[in-house]
């Protein structure tokens, strides 16, 4: 669907380069350039998969890799060339450097009118956080996101999954594609200052305003786990069942089920320590175990299903269904990777670069 856009991608570790895995996926030819001598640090990071970093692997299959030293006149030079032929620049660095390094908008701009240019950071490029270092846990404590997800002993903790960083993906790539279609419509480039905290602030609208519904600070979450029918339930050995039972009728096929009609009336019951009801029903769960419940899950249309972990979850016939995974080419090996869009037509890009591998590929197909 993105056949012919041209992505210059400049930026490293995750949140640029899953922006750019997006629109690769969508069949855009991303270019990753890479400095010398060691390329995106992320290559570098632990763990490795065949020497080479895991989250690396992760953000960057079907994506084609420059080698270049950009603090040379001869690289600064390429990169310029570069620009006059792309659609897109994806950068990642902290506020000005790129300016610094001939690179930035301004001096892109110049080179190619009709660019759009995305500069995709912590704290956004003005501003008071503007220069402060941050990474995916403080981008969630500043924005309120971290607070939400405290358990039931009210303490925050270290989500297991990097929530800023792949929400600002996201959002630059959406903001990228808006501006690509003015583009074609206007002739007219754009620059975008897209933040992680962007992201998550927008995040934040739900809740807000349930807040100001309720006059008092509160959430979505907090709303719906009031009642038994929404609620996660432990099993006997020690795993657990989420029930999401919100609407009557669900809640009515789930008693049924379970033979305990006598629970209908109590839909919107309070899930509270001192409600018999509530008791009532964690007893039950308590009285299986895991594969029983989860059994029952797929036979009752009554929004109940197993809390699985990651791996039992991609293992599921239903990640097959969506296409969740893809076969690449890393090192001559075969690998399957987790692809950045389900569910859609895949790109026939399946492979991931070595560093620089495809330089010369590169210089004959856009600067020819």
């Amino acid at each position: 669907m993105l056949e012919g856009l041209k992505v210059l991608d400049l930026s490293r570790y995750l949140p640029g380069p899953y922006a750019s895995l997006r629109l690769a996926e969508w069949g855009a030819n991303v270019v990753k350039v890479e400095t010398k001598p060691f390329g995106d640090p992320a290559r570098k990071m632990e763990p490795f998969f065949k020497q080479t970093g895991a989250l690396h692997l992760a953000c960057n299959h079907g994506k084609k890799s420059l080698l270049v030293d950009l603090k040379t006149e001869e690289g600064l030079h390429l990169i310029h060339r570069l620009i006059k032929k792309a659609d897109v620049v994806i950068e990642s660095y902290r506020p000005g450097v790129v300016n610094q390094m001939g690179i930035g908008y301004q001096q892109a701009k110049e080179l190619n009118p009709k660019i759009v240019y995305c500069s995709l950071s912590g704290y956004g490029q003005e501003g008071t956080h503007k220069e402060m270092g941050g990474h995916d846990i403080n981008y969630m404590a500043i924005t309120g996101m971290l607070d939400g997800m405290a358990g039931e002993a009210g303490i925050p903790g270290v989500p297991d999954i990097t929530v800023a960083d792949l929400a600002g993906g996201m959002a630059a790539a959406e903001a990228i594609l808006a501006a690509y279609i003015h583009c074609l419509n206007t002739g007219e480039g754009t620059y975008l200052d897209i933040s992680l905290v962007d992201a998550l602030f927008s995040w934040q609208g739900v809740n807000t305003m349930i807040s100001l519904a309720v006059e008092g600070e509160t959430s979505l979450g907090d709303e719906l786990r009031k009642y038994v029918s929404y609620q996660v339930y432990e099993t006997n050995d020690g795993r657990f069942m989420a029930l999401g039972a919100l609407e009557e009728k669900f809640w009515v096929n789930f008693c049924q089920a379970v033979g305990k009609e006598e629970w209908i009336p109590y839909h919107r019951s309070p899930a509270l320590p001192e409600n018999p009801i509530f008791h009532k029903v964690k007893n039950l769960f308590g009285n299986f175990d895991f594969y029983y419940w989860s059994r029952l899950a797929e036979k009752v249309d009554a929004c109940l299903t197993p809390v699985l972990t990651r791996t039992e979850a991609l293992n599921l016939e239903l990640a097959k269904e969506r296409r969740c995974f893809s076969t690449v080419v890393f090192k001559e090996e075969k690998m399957n990777v987790v692809n950045g869009i389900p569910g859609k037509k895949k790109s026939d890009f399946r492979y991931i670069a070595e560093l620089g591998e495809h330089s010369e590929e590169v210089l004959r197909e856009w600067l020819d």
